[in-house]
């Protein structure tokens, strides 16, 4: 079907073009759309050429358009051979893209379900490890799998809530890498060492003013 349009096509344009320019006219034109890369044009332009003005130009010329309207056709079918390469490359690259955006969905819904099967103390942050070239090491994250407090830990115990501390006496907190405490220490009424060195306060909770 497409064949038959492009021959109907074609002939209806070399009668256009025959009716409407003279023999030098439709060869220069001809050329330049080959020039420009509009090979169909330049098939067309030549073969009115041939349309019209066969006789008139001898057998030489004839031969040679009759060459050039062969070297538009190659030159279509290459182009049309180009694009179809272009387009099976665009599907080529999409099925990768769905593919990654797939595993990429995978990744994430397993990420979640570790995530969402830990306990978030205070839904804030919880207990994770690391290994170390074979040594486990402790930290904590936040539920975007952000890294709260380092992995520098090489024990750990479950979480205990401050209420239920407070009858601690000592407590140290050295190298914990922390930046900040909660309002809860200042329930640590009995408390009577408390070690904060070698972390990253700037300051403390007013509760503590109690101790």
């Amino acid at each position: 079907m497409k064949t038959k349009f492009f021959f109907l096509a074609t002939f209806l344009a070399i009668t256009f073009f025959a009716n409407a320019q003279t023999c030098t006219e439709m060869f220069e034109f001809a050329k330049e759309a080959e020039k420009q890369g509009n090979f169909a044009d330049a098939y067309m332009r030549y073969d009115a050429a041939l349309y019209k003005c066969g006789e008139e130009m001898g057998e030489a010329m004839c031969k040679k358009i009759e060459h050039k309207k062969n070297e538009m056709m190659q030159k279509l079918k290459k182009q049309k051979e180009q694009i179809n390469n272009a387009l099976a490359e665009v599907k080529r690259q999409k099925a990768k893209t769905d593919a990654a955006l797939a595993e990429v969905k995978r990744q994430k819904a397993k990420a979640d379900k570790v995530i969402n099967s830990l306990y978030f103390y205070k839904d804030s942050f919880a207990l994770a490890c690391k290994d170390f070239d074979g040594t486990k090491r402790y930290g904590f994250i936040d539920k975007k799998g952000n890294v709260k407090i380092s992995y520098v830990f090489e024990f750990a115990l479950p979480f205990v809530n401050i209420e239920n501390l407070t009858n601690l006496i000592i407590l140290s907190l050295e190298n914990s890498k922390l930046s900040s405490l909660p309002a809860e220490m200042g329930q640590l009424t009995n408390l009577t060492t408390l070690d904060l060195s070698s972390n990253q306060l700037t300051s403390l909770p007013a509760e503590m003013g109690q101790l």
